[in-house]
């Protein structure tokens, strides 16, 4: 049985723009607080707590029982693309 499978249409849900939101406040509080530093070790940290929660789907047998790399992903954007903002902005 495969670990990652779709969740299937809509693309853009309310769970996967929770999952940006979270990483990026993640990511903004980590640069407020440590500077540019932070922003790399928080960054970091919430790519690899996003990729095992959804793993954790797998055994939890959440509203969707299978790992979704779409939500995954919103993971690493909200990290990747606040980061990158976070130094523009300096």
């Amino acid at each position: 049985m495969p670990i990652f499978h779709p969740k299937g249409k809509p693309i853009l849900r309310w769970s996967r723009l929770l999952h940006f939101l979270e990483a990026a406040l993640a990511v903004s509080i980590g640069g407020a607080i440590w500077g540019y530093e932070g922003i790399a070790w928080v960054s970091f940290a919430v790519i690899v707590l996003g990729f095992l929660w959804e793993l954790s789907n797998r055994w939890t047998k959440g509203w969707h029982k299978f790992a979704d790399y779409l939500d995954f992903s919103a993971f690493v954007l909200g990290a990747i693309l606040t980061g990158v903002l976070w130094i523009i902005s300096r």
